[in-house]
């Protein structure tokens, strides 16, 4: 867009600002009309075809303001809901006081974006807002619109919902607008890590936006864009697709990562194409390896239901299978998710063996080794385990804590033999 010179943004912290003087008395109760089904069957001409709506419309009642509306929206190819809005005695809307909402608009005064989101995923990101991902995926092709949820993760590895934004276009100014209300809403706190697609726009404006995030390209546009520029080499080699994962998920390391990278490359002749080229000058962006010295949480596909989850948290039993009381403590800290994945790495500690390197009477230097066979070949995984005793703290170059907050095996075995 390049009318945006004259914009002006109207924001809302409490719904109650939000009411009309339109809503007459008759509007207290809680009665709610959907008119989806009878309005449609209406002719446009009876109330005229209707230009662009514009902020600050004025009308003389909320009758004349729906049909003019309605008539506009099926103009465009969309319908409307009328609903009658709770109120108390005093005429006072009944609802989430902590509703958000921020419009955007052009230099005619017309609407070309919004962003709103509700008490709840406002008091969910004081909480879980270290990682975000702003997804612009989402096209409204009959509206012209694009559809930006900004989405996090919970202590049960469940997707959340931070706020939403509706956009003219994925431009620099939009973007940046965007993000400029949202920190409004949740009172300045930045996250820490944002995960986006490989848009520029984008990029640029959040980092003018948020200077100091860690910028992750987000893993699930990579497949999808690799599934089309590869698609070639996925039907023609079954197991690519496997091999392509194990690449951007095993390592642990940058040199594991270098190395398992090259032989995708040499194993299936994809050394000269340029998308792949593009990537790998990206890998700082993308790739565990690199993001591990910053909380990422596990921002993906979240398909379980959090009631039923803590419900089943609450009322169920850990199953403990060692006599480790780490192991006992851990099931009373975390949710029932977070602890099988805790678990998952006490399982581990049977792989690996401890070897002491050094004391300089301040930390403790121990190499973590685990012996890998495969085709017949065998080789050595090592980690390097730093111990603390004045303050009894861990540190692992695995960063697996630092990255999803759960003590790797190697920690951990340290932990044990101590």
């Amino acid at each position: 867009m390049d009318n945006h010179e004259d914009e002006f943004t109207q924001y809302s912290n409490n719904i109650e600002e939000c009411n009309h003087d339109m809503h007459s008395d008759s509007d207290l109760g809680s009665v709610n009309i959907l008119d989806d089904g009878e309005e449609k069957g209406r002719d446009t001409n009876e109330v005229g075809v209707c230009e662009t709506p514009i902020l600050g419309m004025v009308f003389d009642n909320d009758e004349d303001a729906y049909e003019y509306y309605n008539s506009y929206a099926r103009s465009v190819g969309f319908s409307v809901r009328k609903q009658r809005l709770n109120r108390n005695k005093k005429g006072v809307q009944i609802g989430d006081k902590s509703f958000f909402y921020a419009i955007r608009t052009n230099s005619e005064n017309e609407i070309c974006g919004c962003f709103f989101c509700d008490g709840k995923s406002r008091r969910d990101y004081a909480i879980f807002g270290d990682a975000i991902c702003f997804d612009t995926t989402f096209k409204m092709n009959n509206y012209n619109m694009v559809c930006a949820p900004i989405v996090g993760v919970n202590n049960h590895g469940q997707s959340l919902l931070f706020g939403c934004g509706l956009l003219d276009g994925e431009t620099t100014e939009a973007c940046k607008w965007l993000f400029n209300v949202f920190l409004q809403a949740m009172e300045g706190k930045e996250p820490e890590t944002v995960f986006i697609d490989q848009a520029q726009a984008i990029a640029a404006a959040i980092s003018e936006v948020l200077p100091n995030y860690n910028h992750r390209l987000c893993l699930w546009h990579i497949f999808q864009n690799a599934a089309k520029r590869l698609s070639q080499v996925f039907n023609e080699f079954k197991t690519f697709s496997r091999d392509f994962k194990k690449c951007v998920y095993h390592p642990e390391t940058v040199e594991e990562f270098e190395s398992n990278w090259q032989a995708l490359l040499d194993d299936y002749g994809l050394g000269e194409i340029d998308w792949l080229e593009g990537l790998y000058k990206l890998r700082e962006k993308w790739t565990q390896v690199y993001a591990r010295s910053h909380f990422c949480s596990a921002i993906g596909d979240r398909r379980e239901k959090k009631r039923l989850v803590e419900t089943t948290t609450k009322q169920t039993k850990r199953n403990l299978f060692c006599a480790w009381n780490v192991e006992d403590e851990a099931s009373k800290l975390y949710t029932r998710k977070i602890f099988h994945r805790f678990q998952d790495e006490l399982k581990k500690l049977v792989d690996w063996r401890l070897e002491f390197e050094s004391d300089d009477g301040v930390i403790r230097k121990y190499k973590a080794v685990k012996l890998v066979t495969n085709n017949l070949e065998s080789r050595e995984i090592k980690r390097t385990v730093i111990y603390i005793p004045s303050t009894q703290s861990v540190n692992c170059s695995c960063r697996k804590f630092e990255f999803v907050d759960i003590l790797c095996a190697h920690a951990l075995k340290l932990f044990r033999e101590l």
